[in-house]
């Protein structure tokens, strides 16, 4: 091996060596560009999810207020007018007096021609109403059947 050949072949080591330092610095640079970008990123989602949640919650709170002061259903009753109604027959059937809790459940009761609310009723007395087709006299008539009849079987049991 001659002088030029021993020089070539530290030069070229020199180089790998050259080549292995940049490529670590590379590297280096690379893994910090990408760590950066990454911590980027996760900042931008989290700031995303925090505005979503935001929102999220506003919406929230407009569904709270539209439930309690916009009219629903069919007869346009707001949740703040139903509670107060029901608050006045003291959660209680307007007829039977009945109180609403468990199976029995509100049902609202409305005069068939001009549409408006009366009360609340539980659904017997309810359906009973709408049986007769809100006409009074017949609710007479039906009463004083009733009262007629009983008293015959009182006085067949005396």
């Amino acid at each position: 091996m001659n002088g030029s050949q021993i020089a070539d072949m530290i030069r070229a080591k020199l180089r790998g060596e050259a080549e292995i330092a940049s490529s670590r610095y590379r590297h280096f640079v690379v893994d910090k560009m990408r760590a950066k970008a990454k911590e980027k990123r996760d900042k931008e989602r989290e700031e995303k999810l925090a505005r979503r949640e935001e929102l999220r919650e506003e919406m929230r709170e407009k569904r709270r207020y539209r439930a309690l002061h916009t009219p629903k259903g069919r007869y346009q009753l707001s949740a703040a007018v139903r509670e107060f109604m029901l608050e006045m027959q003291t959660h209680r059937c307007a007829i039977c007096e009945k109180p609403f809790k468990g199976k029995i459940r509100p049902c609202v009761d409305h005069c068939h021609t001009s549409g408006k609310v009366r009360a609340f009723l539980c659904s017997n007395c309810n359906t009973g109403l709408g049986m007769y087709k809100d006409q009074p006299e017949l609710l007479r008539r039906a009463a004083k059947y009733l009262e007629t009849h009983r008293a015959l079987h009182e006085k067949g049991r005396d």
